[in-house]
């Protein structure tokens, strides 16, 4: 009787997202940023169920072998997709607090820089709230311990800069996730959006101004003793 052979899987090197996004900074018109573009605008529309890798191949006018010869899986381009626009969001909020102490005046900077960049990517929001359910898919669990190291890190700030006797303080957690989603929502642009506010906010500056204020009270509310 012939001695059984053992299979070994080869492993799976793991994907060098870092090495990604810097490719796409570099080459922003490359035919790798422009799966990842049309990947964005897909999956913010559909969600991760819901888009195909013939799809996105499909929108850049490309065949699936090439967009397997650039990207490794729909999962990874997914995470991607999420990876870029929070780098965009670190940013953008980095800008805002220029290496200053967190304050209340650069957390109302934060803010109001928030609202300029949802404003000018209409992808971000749709997609942020595409991805609290898209999470929930086995291959998206690195994504998921991706965004609470991040949202953990963001509400120790905003606890930094709360009142003794504030809810922030108290609720640091809550209060930024109240926050954060809070705006998301209202980029949304759905139908109960634009019909409550009387306009979309991509296309209203004024409205855009106005949310600015509402967000300014709002933050002045939960970190004021």
């Amino acid at each position: 009787m012939m001695p059984s052979r053992k299979t070994h899987k080869k492993p799976v090197r793991k994907f060098d997202f870092k090495a990604a996004l810097a490719r796409i900074d570099e080459e922003p018109d490359g035919t790798f940023a422009r799966i990842l573009f049309a990947a964005e605008a897909l999956f913010a529309e559909r969600g991760y169920a819901a888009v195909g890798i013939r799809d996105i191949a499909g929108a850049v006018g490309i065949n699936v072998s090439t967009l397997h010869f650039h990207w490794r899986n729909k999962a990874v381009l997914y995470e991607t997709v999420c990876r870029y626009q929070a780098a965009l969001i670190s940013n953008t909020l980095a800008a805002s607090f220029d290496g200053a102490a967190v304050t209340p005046a650069t957390l109302e900077n934060a803010v109001q820089a928030m609202i300029r960049l949802l404003g000018h990517h209409p992808h971000i929001a749709p997609m942020i709230l595409r991805s609290v359910s898209d999470q929930e898919f086995p291959e998206l669990d690195g994504l998921k311990k991706f965004d609470t190291a991040i949202f953990e890190n963001l509400s120790g700030r905003l606890q930094g800069v709360a009142g003794k006797g504030s809810v922030a303080r108290e609720f640091p957690d809550l209060t930024f996730l109240l926050l954060y989603h809070a705006l998301v929502l209202l980029f949304a642009n759905g139908a109960p959006q634009r019909a409550l506010l009387g306009a979309s906010l991509y296309e209203d500056k004024k409205l855009q101004a106005r949310i600015g204020k509402f967000a300014t009270r709002l933050v002045e509310q939960v970190t004021c003793d």
